[in-house]
C-alpha cells in the first residue's frame, strides 16, 4: 500500500508540460501575476502586492495561491511544469494531511487507507496537474481539520482558524462551504475531541481576524462578479428559459436538481465530469476501489443485520454474551453492536459529520447553473468522500481481512490503467482545451518576425503573449506589458485602416 502511494505521487510530478498539453488561460493568469510579484513586486496589472489580483478574467487570483506561487517560481523558475508542480505539491500536502487526520482520529490503518484512496483518486488527479488556484482550497481545509483534531491547545485553535480562513480565500465555493460546515464542526469537536467553549472562542476569533479583508471585499461586491454571472439567481439565465420572474419554487427545483446530478452513477462511477478539462472520463469521480468499497460496505451491513432481522426477539440471557468491556458481544448475540468507525475511545469522525460535509461540499456547485454536475465547484466534498471510503474499508477489513489485499490489488490495477490512459490518450483528447496551438506557436517562434506573427494571431489575449514572452524570451513583467501595449496599438491602427 505504501509503495503504491509513493509511486503514484511521484508520478504526479512527471511530464507536467505534456499531459495535459498546452497551457490554459486560467493557468497563464496565475503564472503571469505570480512571476510579476516574484520579480518586480507587482501583479500583472502593475498593482503593488495586492490582496487579490483581478485580471478581468474569471475570479480574482487569491493571495493564498499567488504568493506561494511567487516563492515557488523564485526557486524553480517560470515554466508550465513548475507552475503545475505547485498544484501537485498542494495535493500531496492534502494527502499527507488526510493521513495525519486519520492517524490522529482513529489510527495508522485508517490514515493509510485515507492516503491510499486520496492518492489514486481520479477526482483530484486532473486538478493536481493543472495550475488552478482552486486545487489549494482542499489543502487548507484538510489542515484546518488536522489542527482541530490535534486537541485543545491555543496554538492549534489559532492554526485551525487560519487554515480555514485560507480555504475561503483560495476558492469562492469555500465561502459557502465553510459557514455551512461550522455547526457540524462544533458538534464533532465537542462530542469527539473534548473541545470546550474557550477553545472554539479562540478558533472563531482566529477565523474572523484572518478573514477580515475577505469579508470586506465580499460585502463590497468586488469578488462577486463571477458568482453573479453563474448563479442560479442570475436574471439573464432565467430569461434564456423564457422566465422573466422566477419564483421560489423555480429556484428550489433547479437547486435540488443540480444537487441530485452529483449523485448520478455517470458522474460518480462511469465518466465523471462532462468537461474534459476536469475529467479524463476514463472513470467516474470515484475509482474502482471506491466502488468495491461501497459494494462491500453494503454487503457487510446486510451481513451484520441479517441475524437481527431473522430473529428480532432474540434477547441476551447469559452473562457469557457480555464481553469484558461490559458491552454486548455481537458474535454471541447475533446482533451488531458496532458501526463504521466504532471505537468510541478514539476521536473517529462520525458518519453524520462526513456525510453532512459531502452534501455541503456539493451545495456551491448546485448554486450555479453552468456545467452541472461540476467536479471543481464541488471539490470541497472530495476530502470527506475520501475519509468516508477509508472509514468503510478500515471497518470491514477488520472483520474480513481478505479486503486488505483485495483493496490494494484493485487500487494498483486502477492506477495502472488510469495513468496509462492519462498519459497516452488524455493529451490527444484534451488537445483543444488547453490553448495547445498557442504553446506550439510560441515554441516554434525563432525570430522577431515569428514573435510578431504570434502576437498578432493572439491579439486580445494579453496573458498568452506576456506569459510566453516571459518564459521563452526571459522578458520581465513591465517589459512584457510594454511590448504587449505596443503591438496592441499597432493592431488597432491596422484594423482602423480596413474598411
Amino acid at each position: 500500500m505504501v509503495l503504491v502511494i509513493v509511486v503514484v505521487n511521484v508520478t504526479r510530478f512527471i511530464d507536467l508540460d505534456k499531459s495535459p498539453p498546452g497551457f490554459h488561460v486560467d493557468e497563464m493568469g496565475a503564472a503571469v501575476t505570480s512571476y510579476c510579484l516574484a520579480t518586480e513586486g507587482v501583479d500583472a496589472k502593475g498593482i503593488s502586492y495586492p490582496v487579490f489580483s483581478d485580471l478581468n478574467y474569471g475570479s480574482p487570483k487569491p493571495p493564498t495561491y499567488i504568493y506561494p506561487m511567487a516563492l515557488w517560481l523564485k526557486v524553480f523558475g517560470l515554466s508550465r511544469a513548475s507552475v503545475r508542480a505547485l498544484s501537485a505539491m498542494f495535493i500531496v500536502l492534502s494527502i499527507l494531511g488526510l493521513f495525519i487526520f486519520g492517524r490522529l482520529t482513529v489510527g495508522w490503518s485508517y490514515g493509510l487507507w485515507a492516503a491510499f484512496f486520496a492518492s489514486i483518486s481520479p477526482w483530484i488527479w486532473t486538478f493536481s496537474r493543472i495550475g488552478y488556484e482552486s486545487s489549494s482550497c482542499v489543502t487548507y481545509l484538510i489542515w484546518a481539520m488536522v489542527f482541530i483534531a490535534c486537541g485543545p491547545r491555543t496554538l492549534y485553535m489559532i492554526a485551525a482558524g487560519f487554515f480555514l480562513s485560507c480555504a475561503m480565500y483560495a476558492y469562492p465555493p469555500m465561502r459557502v462551504h465553510v459557514p455551512l460546515m461550522l455547526p457540524f464542526l462544533i458538534w464533532y469537536g465537542t462530542k469527539k475531541l473534548n473541545l470546550k467553549f474557550k477553545h472554539f472562542s479562540i478558533f472563531f476569533l482566529s477565523l474572523f481576524a484572518f478573514s477580515i479583508p475577505l469579508i470586506i471585499k465580499v460585502l463590497n461586491g468586488s469578488l462577486q462578479q463571477r458568482f453573479n454571472e453563474l448563479s442560479i439567481f442570475a436574471p439573464e439565465y432565467w430569461k434564456t428559459l423564457g422566465i422573466n420572474h422566477p419564483g421560489v419554487w423555480d429556484y428550489a427545483y433547479l437547486f435540488f436538481n443540480n444537487m441530485l446530478k452529483h449523485f448520478q452513477p455517470n458522474f460518480l462511477f462511469l465518466h465523471g465530469d462532462q468537461a474534459i478539462v476536469h475529467s479524463t472520463q476514463f472513470s467516474g469521480e470515484i475509482c474502482w476501489l471506491g466502488i468495491l468499497t461501497l459494494i462491500a460496505g453494503i454487503i457487510w451491513i446486510l451481513f451484520k443485520l441479517l441475524p437481527c432481522v431473522s430473529y428480532p426477539r432474540k434477547r441476551v440471557s447469559r452473562i457469557s454474551e457480555v464481553n469484558s468491556s461490559g458491552n454486548l458481544d455481537e458474535h454471541k448475540t447475533g446482533c451488531p453492536t458496532k458501526t463504521f468507525g466504532h471505537d468510541n475511545t478514539k476521536k473517529n469522525p462520525s458518519p453524520l459529520f462526513l456525510f453532512a460535509n459531502i452534501v455541503i461540499g456539493i451545495v456551491p456547485a448546485a448554486l450555479t447553473y453552468d456545467g452541472s454536475p461540476h467536479a471543481l465547484r464541488s471539490i470541497g466534498a472530495w476530502p470527506f468522500v475520501i475519509l468516508t471510503l477509508a472509514l468503510i474499508m478500515y471497518t470491514i477489513s477488520r472483520d474480513w481481512p481478505i479486503m486488505l489485499p483485495l483493496g490494494v490489488i484493485t487500487g494498483m490495477l486502477f492506477s495502472f490503467f488510469y495513468l496509462k490512459d492519462y498519459f497516452q490518450v488524455y493529451p490527444k483528447k484534451s488537445w483543444g482545451m488547453f490553448n495547445t496551438w498557442s504553446t506550439e506557436q510560441a515554441q516554434a517562434a525563432k525570430s522577431e518576425k515569428d514573435w510578431l506573427k504570434f502576437m498578432i494571431v493572439n491579439y486580445g489575449k494579453d496573458l498568452n503573449v506576456r506569459y510566453y514572452l516571459m518564459e521563452r524570451e526571459g522578458v520581465g513583467c513591465f517589459e512584457s506589458a510594454t511590448i504587449w501595449e505596443k503591438i496592441n496599438q499597432k493592431v488597432i491602427t491596422e484594423l482602423k485602416k480596413k474598411p
